[in-house]
């Protein structure tokens, strides 16, 4: 039974990614797995990385090979990781593209909101102000505000709880050309 060996490199540069990783480490011998590091927020490599040879004495090769070797201007450091202390779930899940937070967080706070959605979200909204408030008079501050929500937003209609979106499209049949800008044909500055 042959035992995988686990490389861990240290001070990657920038550009030296998974796929460039995998063909540059694959000269030594098979890659199993590898994992680079990346920050959850940004997206970007954290500046280490963890390769799997499918052997332990090809991880020791590359290992001696390419500690200390200058690549993009940046000392490598690499050692092999002995058995027990190889992380648990470490090559776990690697098949999936890593979501960047920024994108998920965009998609989800741009999406389409339903009437149902609106409504709630002002009724949270109005009863989050109104212990507000109530915090206030029990502090001693005479102090009302009163928002001025409209009222499809507090009671949905029919039309819009059989499932609408609530926004009308108007159509002017009487404008019937279409007009576009082109853009200079000259570049700026000129």
């Amino acid at each position: 039974v042959v035992k995988k060996g686990v490389l861990y490199i240290k001070h990657i540069p920038h550009g030296f990614y998974e796929e460039e990783m995998k063909k540059y480490f694959s000269q030594f011998g098979k890659v199993t797995n590898l994992r680079l590091s990346r920050s959850g927020k940004t997206g970007r490599s954290r500046g280490y990385a963890f390769v799997e040879f499918l052997s332990e004495d090809v991880a020791k090769i590359a290992a001696e090979t390419m500690d200390g070797y200058l690549l993009f201007n940046k000392i490598l450091k690499c050692s092999v990781l002995p058995r027990d202390r190889v992380p648990k779930g470490l090559f776990k899940g690697l098949n999936f593209p890593f979501p960047v937070r920024k994108e998920v967080v965009r998609i989800v706070n741009n999406r389409r909101r339903s009437a149902e959605e609106d409504s709630r979200s002002a009724q949270r909204r109005l009863a989050r102000l109104q212990r507000s408030n109530a915090r206030l008079s029990k502090m001693g501050l005479k102090y009302q505000f009163q928002p001025e929500v409209p009222e499809e937003l507090l009671q949905p209609t029919e039309a819009n709880a059989s499932g609408s979106s609530g926004y009308n499209l108007v159509v002017d049949s009487s404008d019937t050309s279409l007009t576009f800008n082109d853009p200079p044909t000259e570049p700026r500055g000129c």
